[in-house]
Formats: structure tokens, C-alpha cells, sequence
């Protein structure tokens, strides 16, 4: 795969509506589950969300916690979604990820734009 300055590219796809908000630099921290190909990104990689070069986003610092819970007390809700309230993420986020998906672990990603 191609890189961009530093750090390994890596594709995540992600729904439409969260892809606009990265795209528009409202959302500035993803949420995933620790999958193990999610627990290999690392701080200077480069996401490309949906493969689209137009929405490249720089891995500033990642996020660990046991769950979404645990991590919506420590990270800053408006960075994750900034229309919803945290218990409307926390609900939108389990239709996502069951509870036996939640039990990976909590993975964030604070993101910059490149």
C-alpha cells in the first residue's frame, strides 16, 4: 500500500453519515472495537476512510478502554459525533457493535486531517 509521509495507510470503511462528518472535520475522534487489524493502527498512520483520497486522516493519538461507556466519560462526545448527545451515541454505537463485539475492547482514534 502506498504511504503518505509517514506512517502505514490503512483503509477503513465507514457508514455515509459518519464519512461526512470526517470529510467536514466535525468529527475528529473514530470509534471502533478491538479488532485485531484496529489494534495495528498506530499514532502517524494514515486512514483513508471508504479508500476516498479526499478524506485522509492522520492517527494523533489512540484511545484503549474495556467500554463504549468507559470511553464516552473520557473522550469529548462533540469529537465522536457532534450532533448527537453521548447516551444517543451510546445507543447508535451498540446497534453497531453488539455486546460480544464491545468485549474486544473500545479502540479511539483522535484524527487530523493530512
Amino acid at each position: 500500500m502506498p504511504q503518505d509521509n509517514q506512517g502505514k495507510k490503512v483503509v477503513i470503511r465507514i457508514y455515509r453519515i459518519y464519512f461526512d462528518m470526517l470529510k467536514n472535520q466535525s468529527k475528529t475522534i473514530e470509534v471502533r472495537v478491538g479488532y485485531p487489524s484496529m489494534k495495528k493502527i498506530r499514532v502517524g498512520d494514515v486512514i483513508w476512510f471508504n479508500d476516498d483520497p479526499g478524506c485522509k486522516r492522520r492517527v494523533k493519538r489512540i484511545g484503549s478502554y474495556n467500554s463504549f461507556r468507559e470511553m464516552m466519560k473520557s473522550e469529548d462526545p462533540k469529537k465522536i459525533n457532534p450532533n448527537d448527545s453521548a447516551e444517543q451515541q451510546l445507543s447508535d454505537i451498540g446497534k453497531i457493535y453488539p455486546p460480544h463485539k464491545e468485549k474486544l475492547g473500545v479502540l479511539t482514534f483522535e484524527l487530523e486531517a493530512v
